[in-house]
């Protein structure tokens, strides 16, 4: 499967867009996550994989991670330091950006891990095992697990300040085409 980077000339809605990096063979199989961590391109696949790319040396891929055992579904930085990965493994992974060694693994989710988001300390994941959970992903503890989704949870985001009283509020999206706040 192929990585394909586009860059635009102008405003985003109405410039010219041109391919300048085509990565051809990125993953053996589908690719499913990008995330930019500093000058590095992080990908993700079917193929169980995590590549890291070089983008300042030609997108050149300087580590293959092979910790995972499924595939790759949610990618997501949590500083300038650490990246969260997760997926079919029913795995979160912490890694360290610059050495790029795992340095923690959350379990707590009994099916995938379809997406991941991050806000300071607080780290939430959303699964198709119905559920979402809180972590404070510094000290590896699960805060919560929020339960009663009828269907699996396939997209999680924090939002700050919806209202005056909400500072921080997590916005879940699944297949039952309601969302729980």
């Amino acid at each position: 499967a192929r990585v394909k980077c586009w860059r635009v000339d102008g405003d985003e809605n109405e410039g010219r867009w041109e391919l300048f990096k085509d990565l051809k063979f990125a993953h053996s199989k589908s690719v499913n996550v990008l995330e930019i961590c500093g000058n590095e391109l992080w990908s993700g696949g079917d193929d169980h994989l995590i590549k890291v790319w070089d983008m300042n040396h030609n997108f050149k891929c300087i580590t293959t991670l092979k910790e995972h055992h499924g595939t790759i579904m949610s990618l997501r930085r949590c500083d300038e330091n650490h990246l969260h990965s997760g997926g079919d493994d029913h795995e979160i992974r912490l890694w360290e950006t610059r050495t790029k060694k795992c340095i923690n693994v959350l379990h707590r989710h009994t099916g995938y891990i379809w997406e991941i988001d991050v806000f300071g300390d607080v780290c939430v994941s959303a699964s198709l095992d119905n559920s979402l959970i809180l972590w404070n992903w510094k000290l590896g503890e699960k805060l919560v697990r929020l339960e009663g989704h009828v269907s699996p949870v396939l997209s999680v985001e924090f939002m700050e300040n919806l209202e005056e009283d909400i500072n921080d509020c997590v916005q879940r999206g699944f297949e039952e085409q309601r969302i729980k706040l």
